[in-house]
């Protein structure tokens, strides 16, 4: 389970800084 959560975690913060990478270049 530790492993599970500590991955989910890796992922939503790699999207997330793709998300604010993406919209950083919109302006």
């Amino acid at each position: 389970m530790v492993i599970f959560g500590a991955v989910a975690l890796v992922v939503l913060l790699t999207a997330y800084l793709i998300y604010v990478l993406f919209h950083a270049e919109a302006f």
